[in-house]
């Protein structure tokens, strides 16, 4: 379907409900959201986006629906031809669709069970916006930096609530991967292909690239996910235990043929999504007014091996070795924040391990410091202090480190309009996130209004 066949789709949806709100008790909202990035070194353009979110809710005794319809363009047009100046897909990169719809139903079927069923978003953990045990939702990883970001599935969620006691489970029988960042920003998440140090490429230059993704076979063994977490509140502290089984969202190589044309090495690379389990707790609370939270989750994967070939008649296997081994693996989150008498907000997490470093060497380990203060009945806030830090391990902090600085001044001129000023500055050595956005360093403006 063609996005203005969508784009009509979605509008028509919106004109009913907000006619039916006149007779019915439906909320109506949204936002609006544009961003503009500008790189510090070539004075180019980075990210031009803008999204409309809009939300309709309505709510009975036994029920309740919410639609979210999204329409977003992402990034700068694309016209290599005069063909393209007609076709306005590459004129605006647009996308419309709905980020969330489902329904609510409570007490079904029991006093103490309520169900969701729909296109939701499910989000596990107390960490701030980073969590080891939120897998249920695919990430949204094309913002980069911008953590917590998930996309809404097809899923059923049901709560049933005993005593103190919240035990969940959530059922996805289709698979979605994360969307991945557009351009330059995508080598950030995942790092590019090398070519082997052997005779045979000795006198080649990187050609041209082709990238396959196998998709899981269409079947419910193979598509669905499911996750129970079981939740409840001691000593103060919200507490939780989970268990999800499904599959990574990001996928990894299992096999790369290199061709030899001439001076060139092209390159074609097979991607696959692996299956894992994931066993997850985390806590929440507070001593002595400052906020603590926890989150861990043990990641037990299967096996990948990544074979390569130097392609010919016949194909020649030039190596293998495992991408992605089996051996389980932690990742986890330990933070806290607090407000002092005068107003000013501290965050401080430890985080070891990000959504898109899978497996167990591929973690690093990353300190996140936010500090913030308001002026003028909070019509003004001021972040001089987001401070990332990562590194590989100590032994390696030399040759493999990251930093990444972004002061913000926040301006709210009225509760539903939020303007956003900043810049992004980063360094590093190494294969990791903050190193590999180098030169990526960028201000940025944000618009954001709400209604």
């Amino acid at each position: 379907m063609r996005w203005r066949e969508k784009f009509t789709l979605v509008l028509l949806f919106c004109m009913f409900v907000s006619s039916s709100a006149l007779h019915a008790d439906v909320s109506i909202g949204g936002d609006l959201k544009s961003e503009t990035r500008l790189n510090f070194d070539d004075r180019k353009i980075q990210n031009n986006s803008n999204t409309v979110s809009l939300k309709f809710e309505y709510t009975d005794m036994n029920y309740h629906l919410l639609v979210s319809p999204k329409i977003e363009t992402y990034g700068l047009p694309v016209v290599d031809e005069r063909a393209d100046l007609q076709n306005v897909e590459q004129i605006f990169d647009l996308s419309v669709g709905v980020s969330e719809a489902y329904v609510d139903i409570y007490e079904f079927l029991l006093p103490s069970l309520d169900i969701r069923i729909g296109k939701q978003l499910i989000v596990w953990g107390t960490a701030d916006k980073i969590n080891p045990t939120g897998n249920i939702c695919p990430s949204d990883l094309s913002g980069t930096l911008e953590f917590g970001e998930k996309l809404g599935v097809n899923s059923i969620l049901t709560n049933l609530y005993i005593s103190d006691f919240i035990f969940s489970f959530a059922f996805l029988p289709v698979f979605t991967p994360s969307r991945l960042p557009k351009g330059d920003l995508l080598g950030s998440l995942i790092p590019e292909i090398p070519i082997p140090d052997a005779p045979a490429f000795a006198e080649t230059t990187r050609g041209t690239e082709y990238h396959t993704i196998q998709n899981p076979d269409n079947v419910l063994s193979e598509t669905s996910q499911f996750a129970v977490k079981l939740s409840t509140f001691v000593f103060g502290y919200d507490f939780s235990m989970s268990y999800y089984y499904g599959r990574y969202t990001v996928p990894i190589y299992y096999q790369i043929d290199y061709t030899v044309d001439g001076s060139f090495t092209n390159i074609q690379t097979y991607s696959k999504f692996p299956k894992v389990q994931i066993i997850g707790f985390d806590l929440a609370g507070s001593i002595f007014n400052m906020g603590l939270w926890g989150e861990a989750a043990l990641f037990i994967p299967e096996k990948v091996m990544i074979d390569l070939y130097l392609t010919g008649a016949p194909p020649t296997q030039i190596g293998s070795e495992t991408t992605l081994d089996e051996e389980p693996y932690l990742r986890y989150v330990i933070g806290t924040d607090y407000t002092f008498s005068g107003g000013l907000y501290y965050n401080l997490q430890y985080v070891y391990g990000l959504d898109h470093e899978i497996g167990k060497d591929n973690l690093n380990h990353y300190l996140v410091f936010r500090m913030e203060k308001s002026y003028f009945y909070e019509k003004l806030k001021i972040l001089p202090l987001t401070l990332i830090l990562g590194v590989h391990t100590l032994d390696t902090i030399e040759s493999n480190y990251g930093i990444g600085y972004i002061p913000e001044i926040q301006f709210f001129p009225s509760d539903n309009l939020e303007l956003d000023l900043g810049i992004f500055i980063t360094s590093g050595k190494g294969e990791n996130l903050l190193a590999r956005l180098d030169n990526h360093d960028s201000f940025f403006l944000t618009i954001k209004a709400s209604f």
